[in-house]
């Protein structure tokens, strides 16, 4: 294996530089980041008589803020404001000989609103007040996209107190669950709340932002902060058909609150304990909780009609009781003494290789206890006695999370020409679990600490020319680890000088003990990575005639630092090979006395370099041009090109190897240059209450990064020692491992050479119709084919043999036969989706809105998250199958009402006492039906192919059942544990578990205080009806198949109430 210097960083194409040249020059005479945070409104004003009426002024004035635009109206009677901050704004339109017209319009991210005012004769002094309508039809875009109103977050029940679960109501948007979501990068690093799927595409394929800025880690492509409930606005979701201002194919935009000409805000405090919860199916008790959401905000004026800020918090705080039960050594045992042990240590230095004796610790007792010993076992506490067979050792501790979020916002009308606005936010998740060990250094810790910032400036050049420029700042820090990380150089203390891990992954070493005493080590801490991810772009809106041009870039600077440790610490397994009696069939010695004679029989660590600092650059130009061909049918035709440099290490530790031809390349895979991005779409208004709307688009996607740790593992840069020695190898720890070694014992890990930029492509067709000015009804078809998804596999997989009685060497069956197993990260995956989708809106006047859908998918891919294998690393058509998040039915109902008891309501309106009693509720509730997810059936692996492999069970029958029970949930008899040389036939998540049926409720009255100011209490009840939530069934068949194989055992579901005052003004 030899070394090629030709793939470091790939030299950009000259064109190329000039061209990043030019870009450069202009970003930096404009401020910088496309607006996201903006809608439109367009429309055209006509006459009695339907012609259309130009050098009409047009105004739009904001409810909140003042900030007002005007325009005049084309000699076709168009107008159009782009780029307007969402909110409320009046809309007014005159011209002379004609009655003044005006209207409300509720503007939100992204969505183009149209208002076609139909004017009266009459004087300009006249006005004629057209009512808003709730819902209006999209007549100008074919994505398809939905946004959440402040309402609807803030009134729906949410289940953990988090924005994204609200999310969820929406049409074809799921939280990411499925039989994968355990083997993922996102449940590893505790991220699984901030990920999403979205119309059919598999999580990491999803933009996140706020306000704009991306708002994402590229560790495991989730959120990187969600907003409080009280500090959003609104979410914008597009599931299909974005524009080219988007790379990635889903957009989730959280728009933030700002300050208005009236000082508003909220104090609140949510409550749940476990008194208030049911028991669990099959539980008779209940797990300890005590839960605190708690916060404030406020946000006003500076100056009236110019200055505005507002100021949001939020913290938690959440503890469950954790039992800690542990097997430790006895304070005799600690100190070498074995005496009241009813087996006989031996001591290895008195082992004769001629005459094969040894003797005995005279009275079972160690007197020269290692250096290592010593300062391992005093991590060890006493015995304390335990009530749990098994155990010697009983706490209890608090396993808690805990977080404070910090959110504070400006927004600046310099005048008539010229809008600043910016935010900053800040938090700090952490999971902690509290460890049995003495002082404090191994307790688990899962910090997920984020900041945003960005500032924003929007200038007017002219009516029908606008320019928004940002910069963005994303911060991240996710990392796995134990509490004391970094403290001191472990390593040196328990004199392991060989190893030299970085100063942030210093750690205990892991000592592995056998049945039934407790081991101790963590030999992946700490596992995470910081984001520096600065971002600058433009974006220039351009309204000429029937076109409307957006020109625009966006320029990333990526820095990831990363920890990956992997046994950098080293890790040492004892088992009593050393003080037994060194017979053909063994008799006494003790793992402990091995430990405290420092004789591991294994001895595990990584000496190279497993911290990386990758830096990046990103650049994104694209343009994007709606063009009105009539006044019914409107074009969307954008171009994007994304540019994503392949990340390296910047201190030249990171390397590819290319098992094909065994070498090894210094730097990172191979630049792909030809990421272009089409789009195009139509909007067409069949008739004044129905729109038919379609479209085709190409979409990029950058992986996730935890994956291109594998970039860091392998030689030169880093060597993984693995020794294993008998009893007649006396090696103590400290001299364990070579601190220059020249081979490694681990398989080597890689990223793919040629590693293409992971895409989708997507297709819509929709129709969308009104009924009345209230109720929206669309149907939609919706589908994508997803290509160069990321998987992890083994490209060195050894066939199986031809002949099963004569099966050669494993090697000599292998593609490549100079190397041995290899783990690979290579963009070779693929999947496709299609989905029918049934949405019906509804938002009335009286304070009443639904929303109700329904999803008929078809989610196929091969291997759904980067940590499960193929079952063939050079086969991936074996593993083609459903997603794992593939759910064929799906119907969700939510709502939001006020009870029609009480003062300004329908009934009981008068009696006072009633009025306060059964008057003034508000009810909201969430109903879900979702299908089941599929699952496959787990094997012994017997194939002798080689490892980093899935292992399925052979298949025999159809084992779907008629009927089938939570104690019989498909017919086991069809499932069979695979033979020597086999691997499994049967195919990828080829069964489906129970599917979930659920209703959250959400109860709550206002009480008025003063003047708009009220005192709200409110019952959120989670799992209302107490329906048990079956999980998968126990799906692991072996040789001996396990007696609950096919059993449904385990459950969710059980009723969780909370409770809460806010106070509002």
């Amino acid at each position: 294996m030899f070394v090629r210097r030709f793939c470091k960083k790939p030299p950009p194409s000259p064109i190329l530089t000039k061209f990043l040249l030019t870009v450069a020059a202009f970003m930096f005479s404009l401020p910088a980041l496309a607006q996201y945070t903006t809608g439109t409104v367009n429309g055209v004003v006509n006459d009695p008589s339907g012609a259309t009426v130009g050098s009409a002024s047009v105004t739009a004035t904001s409810r909140d803020t003042g900030l007002t635009r005007n325009v005049t109206t084309a000699s076709d009677g168009a107008f159009s404001f782009a780029n307007l901050p969402v909110g409320i704004y009046t809309v007014t339109v005159s011209t002379p000989g004609f009655a003044t017209q005006k209207t409300e319009v509720i503007l939100t991210a992204g969505h183009i609103s149209r208002w076609d005012p139909i004017l009266k004769v009459g004087t300009s002094n006249q006005t004629v007040d057209v009512g808003a309508t709730s819902l209006s039809l999209e007549t100008q875009s074919h994505q398809l996209a939905d946004t959440v109103t402040s309402q609807e977050i803030e009134n729906l029940p949410s289940n953990g107190r988090n924005v994204f679960s609200t999310l969820t109501q929406s049409a074809n948007v799921q939280g990411y669950t499925g039989s994968g979501n355990s083997r993922s990068d996102i449940n590893f690093f505790g991220v699984t709340s901030n990920a999403l799927t979205i119309g059919g595409n598999a999580y990491g394929m999803q933009s996140f932002l706020e306000d704009g800025v991306t708002n994402y880690n590229l560790l495991t492509k989730t959120a990187n902060i969600q907003p409080s409930i009280e500090g959003t606005h609104e979410v914008s979701i597009v599931r299909n058909g974005a524009s080219a201002r988007f790379d990635e194919p889903n957009v989730v935009n959280v728009v933030t609150k700002s300050g208005t000409n009236q000082f508003h805000g909220r104090v609140y405090d949510f409550l749940r304990n476990d008194d208030l919860n049911a028991y669990v199916k099959n539980n008779t008790t209940k797990a300890q909780l005590r839960y605190n959401q708690f916060g404030a905000n406020v946000g006003g004026p500076t100056l009236h009609n110019k200055l505005f800020f507002l100021f949001d918090y939020s913290g938690l705080r959440q503890s469950s009781l954790s039992i800690l039960n542990a097997n430790v050594p006895t304070v005799a045992e600690k100190q070498g003494d074995f005496s009241a042990d009813k087996f006989t240590i031996y001591d290895p230095s008195t082992y004769n290789p001629v005459t094969k004796t040894i003797q005995p610790f005279p009275g079972n007792k160690i007197t020269h206890i290692s250096d290592f010993a010593k300062k391992f076992l005093a991590y060890f506490p006493d015995p304390t006695g335990n009530p749990n067979p098994g155990y010697n050792y009983y706490a209890r501790g608090a396993a808690r999370t805990d977080y404070d979020l910090y959110f504070g916002r400006v927004d600046y009308i310099l005048g008539g020409k010229d809008t600043l606005h910016g935010s900053y936010t800040t938090t700090d998740p952490a999971d902690t679990s509290p460890s049995w060990v003495l002082g404090n250094i191994f307790n688990g810790a899962s910090t997920r600490e984020a900041k945003n910032a960005y500032a924003e400036w929007t200038h007017i050049f002219s009516p029908n020319v606008v320019n928004t420029g940002r910069f963005g700042y994303n911060y991240s820090d996710i990392e796995e680890r134990i509490s004391g990380n970094g403290r001191k150089n472990y390593s040196q203390e328990f004199g392991l000088t060989a190893l030299s891990p970085a100063p942030e992954q210093w750690a205990p070493p892991i000592v592995y003990l056998t049945a039934p005493h407790t081991s101790l080590g963590n030999a992946t801490a700490p596992d995470g990575a910081r984001q520096h991810l600065f971002q600058y772009a433009d974006e220039v809106n351009w309204v000429h005639g029937r076109n409307t041009f957006v020109v625009g870039f966006q320029l990333d600077r990526v820095h990831f630092n990363a920890d990956w440790t992997v046994y950098n610490n080293g890790l040492f397994r004892f088992s009593g090979i050393y003080t037994n009696n060194h017979a053909a069939k063994p008799t006494g010695g003790s793992d402990l006395a091995d430990l405290l004679l420092g004789l591991p029989y294994n001895a595990e660590a990584g000496i190279g370099a497993s911290t990386v600092a990758l830096r990046q650059y990103n650049f994104m130009p694209y343009f994007q041009d709606d063009w009105r061909v009539t006044n019914k049918l409107t074009l969307n035709l954008g171009m994007r090109y994304d540019f994503y440099q392949a990340p390296a290490d910047a201190n030249g530790h990171s390397h590819v190897y290319n098992v094909s031809d065994n070498t090894t390349h210094a730097g990172t895979f191979r630049q792909s240059y030809d990421d272009i991005a089409p789009r195009f779409g139509f909007a067409y208004a069949a008739t004044s209450n129905m729109t038919v709307r379609g479209g085709y688009g190409v979409y990029y996607a950058l992986p996730l990064y935890n994956n291109y740790q594998f970039l860091m593992l392998n030689p030169p840069n880093y060597y993984l020692q693995n020794h294993t020695y008998t009893n007649t190898q006396v090696v103590p720890t400290y001299e364990a491992f070579d601190p220059h070694p020249t081979s490694s014992s681990q398989a080597p890990y890689t990223v793919a050479l040629n590693n293409p930029t992971p895409y989708v492509q997507q297709w819509n067709l929709a129709v969308q119709r009104s009924i009345g000015t209230q109720t929206v009804i669309q149907i939609s078809y919706l589908g994508n084919k997803s290509t160069h998804t990321q998987i992890r596999h083994n490209p060195n997989q050894a066939s199986l043999p031809a002949d099963p009685n004569n099966p050669g060497t494993l090697q000599s069956r292998r593609p490549y036969p100079w190397v041995g197993d290899v783990l690979e990260a290579s963009n070779l995956g693929a999947g496709n989706y299609n989905g029918l989708e049934l949405e019906w809106r509804g938002h009335f006047r009286n304070g009443i809105s639904f929303n109700a859908n329904y999803v008929y998918s078809k989610a196929m891919d091969i291997l759904t998250t980067e940590e499960l294998y193929p079952a063939s690393g050079t086969d991936l058509s074996r593993d083609w199958g459903p997603a794992d998040y593939n759910q064929k039915h799906v119907v969700k109902v939510s709502g939001v009402a006020p009870l029609p008891f009480g003062r300004g309501r329908r009934w009981a309106n008068q009696n006072p006492i009633l009025t306060e009693t059964i008057g003034g509720w508000n009810l909201s509730g969430i109903f879900s039906m979702n299908g089941g997810f599929p699952f496959y059936i787990s094997a012994t692996d017997n194939s002798n192919t080689g490892g980093s492999h899935a292992s399925r069970a052979n298949q025999v029958c159809d084992a779907k059942l008629d009927h089938p029970t939570i104690d019989r949930w498909f017919n086991t008899a069809c499932f069979v544990q695979p033979g020597l040389y086999e691997l499994g036939n049967e195919r990828r998540n080829n069964l489906v578990a129970p599917r979930h049926t659920d209703t959250n409720v959400s109860l709550s009255k206002n009480f008025p205080t003063f003047r708009e100011q009220y005192l709200q209490f409110r019952a959120d009840i989670f799992h209302a009806l107490n329906h048990p939530l079956p999980n998968a069934p126990a799906a692991t068949v072996a040789a001996n198949v396990p007696s609950n194989f096919g059993v449904i055992s385990s459950f969710g579901g059980s009723r969780a109430i909370q409770l809460s005052l806010k106070y509002a003004f």
